[in-house]
């Protein structure tokens, strides 16, 4: 049974690993258990999420709440499933359950990055600045993935970044299909 000791560990691990530590790999559990349980992240994050959306300048409520659930959750398997048969393909399966483990646990402290710029830049308190915030942040939780991706995964560069990108492509893709159920 996971605890809260058992997510603290995680958390504590994705830190590390934010830092370049690899040993931050130890406080990660990688069997079915810690798999599953990895998914506990969205629950921490989706109160960010929600909070990011709603300072959006669009956001007058007329926007589906049901809508961006759907798309919350979706965001959260569809990246993992395609992984299966790409991991397959590639010869990579060994490094599945752990890429997900800490792509989960990771996306909570990306999450706590990228949401204060969402929220200050959508309430407009940011002024000129929200667009480089925004692109410096992105561009930090993109390498922080590449480097989770290479090091779950025992993979070239490459490999990586095409991981992170099929990864970050799904996720437009679905914002702009939940875009059109608006």
């Amino acid at each position: 049974m996971w605890n809260g000791r058992h997510i603290v560990g995680a958390l504590y691990g994705a830190w590390r690993l934010a830092h370049g530590d690899a040993r931050g790999m130890t406080f990660f559990t990688f069997d079915s258990a810690g798999f599953w349980s990895s998914f506990l992240a969205a629950g921490i994050v989706l109160p960010l999420h929600l909070l990011a959306l709603w300072s959006l300048p669009d956001a007058d409520g007329s926007g589906s709440l049901a809508a961006e659930l759907l798309f919350y959750a979706v965001s959260w398997i569809d990246f993992p499933i395609l992984a299966i048969f790409l991991t397959r393909f590639l010869g990579l399966s060994r490094g599945y359950v752990p890429m997900i483990v800490v792509t989960n646990w990771a996306s909570v402290w990306q999450s706590l990055l990228m949401s204060p710029v969402q929220i200050l830049g959508g309430l407009g308190l940011l002024g000129g600045l929200s667009d480089i915030l925004t692109f410096a942040v992105l561009a930090a939780a993109l390498v922080y993935q590449w480097y989770v991706t290479r090091l779950t995964l025992q993979t070239t560069t490459w490999t990586a970044i095409a991981f992170v990108l099929i990864d970050l492509l799904m996720g437009i893709g679905l914002a702009v299909l939940t875009q059109g159920l608006h």
